[in-house]
């Protein structure tokens, strides 16, 4: 064997350093893509309250507000969404119709003591007819 000729390639130790790194960002993705997957539904139904039938054939601003909290919980249900408890939802009265506000904050492990901490704030304005 020639001592003169380089190595060429990784090292072993290079390539456990680069799958480690690649098992870390598989892990975080893991963790965070369910809950903006259920945000993506969250907001989907947020939006779906201003085409619904049963909210726009209500003739007052406060059986509409009614009508919108109960809509917008009864569908949280359907979907299996259980980030959001009743404090993370304000349903309030204006003189166009309803504004609906869902501000919440999910928390998930990942490692030992580390959380992540996802912040999320979402409004959608229902006009009355």
């Amino acid at each position: 064997m020639r001592a003169t000729e380089k190595s060429r390639g990784m090292t072993v130790v290079s390539w456990l350093f680069i799958l480690v790194i690649i098992a870390i960002v598989a892990m975080v993705l893991m963790r965070i893509v369910p809950v903006y997957l259920q945000h993506y539904s969250i907001v989907s139904t947020l939006d779906s309250l201003k085409k619904d039938p049963t909210v726009q054939s209500q003739e007052s601003v406060i059986s509409m507000s009614d009508t919108i909290s109960t809509q917008f919980q009864r569908r949280l249900s359907i979907e299996n969404i259980n980030y959001i408890k009743a404090e993370d939802i304000s349903v309030k009265p204006n003189t166009e119709g309803v504004l609906v506000e869902v501000a919440y904050e999910v928390r998930v492990p990942f490692i030992a003591n580390i959380d992540f901490i996802i912040s999320f704030d979402d409004s959608v304005q229902v006009d009355k007819e």
